[in-house]
Formats: structure tokens, sequence, C-alpha cells
């Protein structure tokens, strides 16, 4: 006989014999089952349990000690929105000059010839014309920082307010004291006579800083 013939033959005879490694149907079904089970119970699994987010990077929250300034403060923005830092209010610019004596003025700012002594002498004012006890009214409301006796203007009153400080010089009586808060157009004094100046007017100086500057200027605002 051929040899693939035997062969045939042979493998018809092992097939015959049946051992017990050689596994039945049965079994092999049975187990295939089984880990199909086994499958479906994870993939279930799975899908039931909840999705964890996985952190991209860690946040570190710093909470102030309570009761501290810091909490206090955080609190209050919590409450009232973004902190808003305070102005402090400044003296008012936008005020209109009042003319304190209703007469002209006789003597202008700067270099000028003097009318007693003929000479020539910087002017850091302006004079103006005033009956006797004529009322002296203030250019702007502010605070009265001085009230003294200057040897060539006389009694005067110097008043800070609306940028400027305002001196009054040349006056018979004040009739306010020093850090008091007057109003624009309250009274300061009444006209009078400057030792150097011996006739009734106001002497005007008004500074702004450091520098007097031309009262002229600014009553001319007021006109």
């Amino acid at each position: 006989m051929p040899w693939p013939e035997n062969l045939f033959e042979e493998l018809k005879r092992l097939r015959a014999r049946r051992t017990w490694t050689e596994p039945r149907p049965v079994y092999v079904a049975t187990g295939m089952i089984v880990m199909a089970a086994v499958l479906m119970l994870v993939v279930v699994s799975g899908v039931k349990q909840p999705a964890v987010p996985v952190p991209t990077s860690p946040q570190v929250r710093l909470e102030a000690p309570p009761g501290s300034v810091a909490a206090v403060r955080a609190a209050d923005r919590r409450m009232s929105g973004p902190a808003v830092e305070p102005v402090a209010a400044g003296p008012r610019q936008n005020d209109k000059p009042r003319r304190p004596v209703p007469g002209p003025v006789t003597v202008a700012f700067g270099w000028q010839q003097h009318p007693l002594y003929g000479d020539w002498r910087y002017h850091p004012g302006a004079d103006l014309a005033a009956p006797p006890d004529g009322v002296v009214r203030a250019v702007w409301g502010g605070r009265v920082t001085e009230v003294y006796l200057d040897k060539r203007y006389g009694l005067t009153v110097a008043v800070a307010g609306n940028g400027h400080t305002v001196y009054y010089g040349s006056l018979a009586r004040a009739t306010v004291d020093r850090h008091q808060q007057i109003a624009a157009g309250a009274a300061i004094g009444i006209a009078g006579e400057a030792p150097e100046e011996r006739y009734p007017h106001l002497h005007l100086a008004v500074k702004n800083g450091e520098r007097f500057v031309d009262p002229q200027e600014i009553l001319a605002e007021s006109e």
C-alpha cells in the first residue's frame, strides 16, 4: 500500500481511539460560554464606574487666618466688590474770585514809583482805593493762616484757599481769627492805612505757591 494511504489509515485508527487528553466538544463549548460571561461582567462593571478627572496641575488655596486683617479685607471685597482707594479732597480750583473792595487800583503790581517818597520800589501786590472804615471781603473762601502786623503794610490777614494765599493788608481792624474757616465774600476786616502809605486803601497780594502773582489778573475774572 502506498505511503499516503498508510498515513490515512493510521489517522483513522488514531481518531477511533479517544483518550482523556482529547477535549470533548461539550467541554469546549462550556469553556467558551464561561469566558464570554466573564468578559461581559468586566465590560458592565467598567461602564458603571464613575469617571475620575485627572488633575492637570496642583491647585493650592491660601486662606488668611480667621480674624486677621487680610481675612477682614477679603470679606469686605466679597461683600462690596472691588476695593476703591479713597481720594483726598484738595482745594477747589474753579471758584470765581470776588472783588474785596469796590474801589479802583491806585498802585499796580511790580516795579512802581512810590506815591509818597517818589523812589522806585517793587510792589508785590496791588493797592485798591477804599473809603475809611470800608469793609474788606474775602476774594475766595478758605482758612485764615495768619493775622499779623507788617512793618510795611500794617495789619495783615492771610487766607489760604482755592490754591492761593491771599494777603489783605493796610487794615484798620481785622474781623477774623487765625485758623478760622471763612466763605468767599465774608468780611475780613476794615480798610485803613499802612505805615508807609498814609491814605485809606487795601493792599491786596496773592501768592501762588512761593510766587506772587498780579492781583489785577485775578480780579479781572470777577468783573
